[in-house]
């Protein structure tokens, strides 16, 4: 009988370059110790079952789904949205010439998250980089087919430390980074209490065709926060960085929304909108989580929490 196999993906935050990313400004980003595993486990049923973990260790998704004449049909689930989106990624392997079809017939595949479903860590670019693990085929082909975006997301799932990302004529580039800035005990990351889709935001940033020399200037700006080690010059550098993205985008930054009196800097990541910001405090991390608590955002993670030591 087969053996269980197993695969793992790393889950994401983008640093710096948000949307500019898409259209080939560099970028940073950062793998997080939490991510997905993936187990596949051979069963006596003859069709596939699907359950995913979040981690409290409960199901938060359940499927079973018939394989026949070259169609995926979803026999039983508790998240027919869910489900779909599933059928849809399989059907997508053939595609990119996985031909997943008969290979998925009489297994069990169990998916468990280390991060909560509402982060937006990465559940669906984790479970792409598994998948592609698993079928032996090229994640950031797959996510084209499937989610699409501009697969940094992907590269952190593979990646075992900080990156700087581009797509480039020739297809994704990532050089893993040392980045571990001496203020990093001063870096905090606030779940903002909504879960954003990166697609919408997507869809928002390609309304407004970008001038090459905005995305120059995002990749300038990138390059130079990796060059400084000093808290206010970092300061200096991403308001500009955020100042720059809500003039393409025309929406306003997170600090000027919901932040205004805080004292230091909150930047906004990935998609605007939801999802998580970064703090970089001029006060102590004591009185910085007190104060996003008072605002009604009691998540607050530390660097060495999210990223490690």
């Amino acid at each position: 009988m087969p053996k269980t196999k197993s695969f793992y993906g790393h889950g994401k935050l983008l640093i710096t370059g948000e949307y500019a990313v898409l259209d080939g400004a560099t970028a940073l980003a950062v793998p997080t110790r939490q991510g997905q595993r993936l187990t596949v486990a051979p069963s006596d049923d003859k069709k596939l079952r699907w359950l995913s973990y979040g981690p409290d260790g409960k199901p938060w998704f359940k499927a079973r789904l018939r394989y026949r004449k070259e169609r995926w049909k979803v026999l039983k689930t508790n998240d027919a949205k869910v489900a779909d989106r599933l059928v849809a990624i399989l059907q997508a392997a053939d595609e990119v010439g996985a031909e997943v079809g008969e290979e998925l017939t009489g297994k069990t595949v169990r998916t468990e998250l280390e991060f909560p479903l509402h982060w937006g860590l990465g559940t669906s670019s984790t479970l792409i980089h598994c998948l592609a693990q698993w079928w032996r085929i090229d994640a950031y082909d797959l996510l084209a087919e499937t989610f699409g975006g501009s697969g940094y997301d992907i590269a952190c799932a593979a990646a075992d430390g900080p990156i700087r990302y581009r797509n480039t004529t020739l297809g994704p580039e990532a050089e893993f980074i040392d980045w571990r800035p001496t203020y990093r005990d001063q870096l905090y990351f606030v779940y903002l209490e909504a879960k954003q889709n990166s697609r919408d935001g997507i869809k928002r940033y390609h309304k407004r065709r970008p001038d090459p020399a905005w995305v120059d200037e995002i990749s300038g700006l990138t390059e130079a926060f990796l060059g400084v080690d000093d808290l206010a010059e970092a300061q200096y550098l991403l308001r500009r960085h955020e100042r720059t993205i809500a003039q393409q985008i025309e929406l306003p930054t997170v600090q000027s929304e919901r932040f205004s009196d805080f004292p230091g800097v909150v930047k906004s990541l990935g998609a605007w909108g939801g999802d998580f910001a970064m703090a970089l405090p001029n006060a102590t991390y004591r009185r910085s989580v007190e104060y996003f608590k008072e605002k009604g955002y009691p998540t607050v993670l530390s660097f060495a929490e999210l990223f490690g030591k």
